[in-house]
């Protein structure tokens, strides 16, 4: 019988297969985790939109009201109903009775329901819209002077996003497949000519080493591992034919003088004895070259592991600055577009007044989105080393004084005290002052936004020592001087102690619309990471939070020798 033999993969299709699993789940959680950010900020904008719209109409339809001038109300209604994503538009008075109302019946979300009922009224069109999960109804009332006279309603769909979720699945997953097949057959070959060839040639060396042909040797082409289990194997091979040529040249010399005397054969046999020990030793080497073998496959596993993680990481934190960055660019743009888009609109039947409001939250917008393109610019030059700072020997004190003093009128209005300690009246320092000053603002102005009027903001000063170098052996005690900013808020949460430094990050607890762009805390990391120095935030045991920072006093000395 002939006996069948069993079909195995082959090694590089098995590391092929790895990598594409590996490559299908990273790329699947990364569109899906895509859908899902993209989903939560349409539906924000969505109802951002919404608020604003229904705000609008909510400040000029007072005027209109007490005119009852219903031409001006259905105007107002009509225009915010031919929004894409606005379906309906309605006005009620404070008896909750509608004044005026629209919504257009081609729209998918309306045109279900005036389908199936086409006599429906407003109010039962407004109820069974408010039922459905793909569109949101928000509601703004309508006061003037402490009166309330009605509210707006709109209702928001979500139609048209839905649309763009399909069409963008279908087209990330289009992508994905032509990118797993592209990096399949890279890796399929460049692991098939690097190790799985070179592999092939050892074992036809072995082969014909096995057969008794020296003259074949391996090919070592590198000095990687491959190529010293290339070299060894050579060289045992080497040493190998030699012991076996002298145990023949032992064999022929015995066969000659087996009649001679008695010692000679013994001490030949010792000598036949001293090469089966060498080659007892040969094989025992050969044996740690393969265990080597096994080390060396079992490393290089480890460091595909690594560097697997470490490929994911960066992915995820590219997708949170890339999703932080849209959302944070976004909201002050839709802002001056939407006031900007009214004003026109408006310019020949609002009052001057109307207008000025228009201008001044295009202006609010204009700034915001400004301050924020400045600090991703200024971290930017950090992260990149394009902006070099200046050492020079500067007073501390003095910095931290000069920046205490820019905040005093803030302090002032806010019912707020500031305190300053310092452990000397001159501590002279190697930094960059501007850079160093910078990071005491930003810090300080963090404290005012979360504390409470009636407490104290301290700045304290004071000498220390600091441990430099990243390895063991590198690592050594330098004098520094250590900044703390210690305020009476709210806290920080201890899981989001760490996080509050990177981009964008802000604390659950202090993310009540203070304002800021989310990048203080990062350019202030970056600069202190510049001075070769630390930063870093704790909790406050009787409440509140304290940022501490900490560089060499000389900078210069220790890091340009």
């Amino acid at each position: 019988m002939i006996k069948q033999q069993k079909i195995s993969l082959s090694l590089g299709l098995k590391f092929v297969l790895l990598i594409v699993l590996v490559f299908i789940i990273t790329l699947s959680l990364n569109t899906y985790i895509k859908i899902q950010i993209e989903t939560k900020e349409y539906s924000t904008n969505l109802v951002n939109k919404g608020k604003l719209l229904s705000k609008v109409v909510a400040l000029m339809a007072p005027e209109a009201i007490f005119a009852f001038d219903f031409n001006h109300l259905n105007d107002y209604v009509r225009d915010i109903s031919a929004q894409d994503e606005v379906v309906y538009c309605a006005i009620k008075n404070q008896k909750n009775e509608f004044l005026t109302s629209y919504f257009d019946s081609s729209k998918p979300a309306i045109n279900k329901i005036v389908a199936s009922t086409p006599d429906i009224k407003i109010a039962a069109l407004i109820n069974k819209i408010e039922s459905n999960t793909d569109i949101i109804t928000l509601s703004t009332p309508i006061e003037y002077e402490g009166n309330h006279l009605g509210s707006v309603l709109i209702g928001i769909s979500k139609h048209n996003y839905q649309e763009i979720i399909k069409s963008t699945l279908y087209r990330e997953i289009t992508a994905e497949i032509i990118m797993v097949l592209f990096l399949s057959v890279m890796i399929f070959y460049i692991f098939k000519y690097s190790t799985l060839k070179r592999i092939q040639e050892l074992k036809d060396c072995a082969e014909e080493v096995a057969k008794g042909d020296f003259s074949h040797k391996a090919h070592i082409g590198s000095h990687d591992e491959i190529g010293v289990l290339a070299a060894s194997f050579n060289t045992m091979i080497d040493n190998l034919e030699h012991n076996v040529k002298q145990k023949e040249k032992a064999l022929t010399q015995i066969t000659e003088l087996n009649a001679s005397l008695e010692q000679k054969v013994y001490d030949r046999t010792i000598s036949l004895e001293d090469v089966n020990i060498e080659l007892e030793k040969q094989k025992d080497e050969l044996k740690r070259h393969k265990d080597n073998l096994e080390e060396i496959v079992h490393e290089k596993t480890k460091d595909l592991v690594r560097a697997k993680e470490a490929a994911e990481a960066a992915n995820r934190s590219k997708s949170d600055f890339l999703a932080n960055m849209s959302h944070e660019l976004r909201t002050p743009m839709h802002a001056i577009l939407s006031f900007a888009k009214f004003g026109f609109l408006k310019y020949n039947k609002v009052d001057r007044e109307k207008l000025k409001d228009y201008f001044e939250n295009i202006s609010q917008s204009g700034t915001r989105l400004l301050s924020l393109l400045n600090a991703l610019l200024d971290l930017a030059k950090l992260e990149t080393g394009k902006e070099d700072l200046k050492f020079t020997k500067t007073d501390i004190n003095l910095i931290v004084k000069s920046v205490m003093k820019e905040f005093e009128t803030l302090v002032y209005d806010k019912g707020l005290h500031i305190k300053y300690i310092s452990g000397s009246t001159k501590q002279l320092v190697e930094c960059d002052s501007e850079k160093i000053g910078q990071v005491i603002r930003n810090l300080i102005g963090n404290a005012l936004k979360f504390t409470p009027s009636d407490k104290t903001i301290t700045i304290q000063v004071d000498s220390s020592e600091m441990i430099i170098g990243k390895r063991t052996s590198d690592k050594k005690h330098c004098k520094s001087v250590k900044v703390q900013v210690i305020d009476e808020g709210i806290g920080i949460p201890e899981n989001e102690l760490a996080l509050v430094f990177d981009k964008f990050a802000q604390s659950s607890k202090t993310n009540t619309g203070a304002g800021g762009t989310g990048l203080g805390l990062a350019i202030c990391s970056e600069i202190i990471r510049k001075h070769h120095g630390n930063i870093w935030a704790e909790n406050n045991p009787a409440g509140g939070a304290t940022f501490i920072f900490e560089f060499p006093v000389e900078i210069n000395s220790l890091f340009n020798d």
